[in-house]
């Protein structure tokens, strides 16, 4: 917009009012998605709320294009950290589903991580992004971690055979469990055991 323009009063209240009101429209939409006990989204909520007394002290007060601009910096970076707390909130609640369900499932071989974004309610494909960037590690490689820890456990207490061990932590073919033990383990399950018995 000109400079020019905010030489009148009325068009910088406008545009004051307007931009205001645009985001509290767009925070509010946050509000149900917080929790009492979730203080820390509540007070960049009451911080924002708070701007409203500013509001009209910016009315008043912004005589120039760097007054506004200040004044509107302030707004929209509260309302975008707003945003980001929620955001970042709310794919924690989806991880922590996430992996209870792949810690309940884990020895069933139709997991995926199809499965698993459907029950959470993403799409694969934007899950796997969150999943891989909240986790610093694949889905795959997350299952196959919760797998072979499960593994790791029935050759340290069980005397279960490694065909029925695998079967236990859903692989349905052994030499490709034993072989991806010894990928992920550093030695076959055979020797993990007699490890732990020595």
């Amino acid at each position: 917009m000109p400079r020019e323009h905010f030489r009148s009063i009325i068009l910088r209240q406008y545009v004051i009012v307007n931009i205001f009101a645009t985001v509290t429209s767009f925070c509010k939409k946050f509000e149900d998605k917080v929790e009492k006990t979730q203080t820390e989204e509540i007070a960049h909520l009451q911080e924002l709320k708070d701007r409203e007394k500013l509001l009209r002290e910016a009315l008043a007060t912004a005589e120039s294009q760097e007054d506004i601009q200040t004044y509107m910096t302030q707004l929209l970076a509260n309302a975008l950290e707003v945003r980001n707390t929620v955001s970042d909130r709310r794919y924690s609640d989806v991880i922590l589903a996430a992996q209870k369900i792949i810690k309940k499932q884990y020895m069933s071989e139709d997991i995926s991580l199809n499965t698993v974004a459907a029950e959470v309610g993403m799409s694969a494909s934007y899950f796997s992004t969150i999943f891989s960037r909240e986790m610093n590690q694949t889905f795959v490689e997350y299952l196959t971690e919760i797998r072979m820890n499960k593994a790791k456990e029935l050759l340290t207490c069980s005397s279960l055979k490694t065909a029925e061990i695998a079967f236990e932590t859903g692989y349905r073919d052994p030499h490709y469990f034993s072989s991806l033990f010894k990928k992920t383990q550093g030695c076959t399950p055979k020797e993990y055991r007699a490890s732990r018995k020595g």
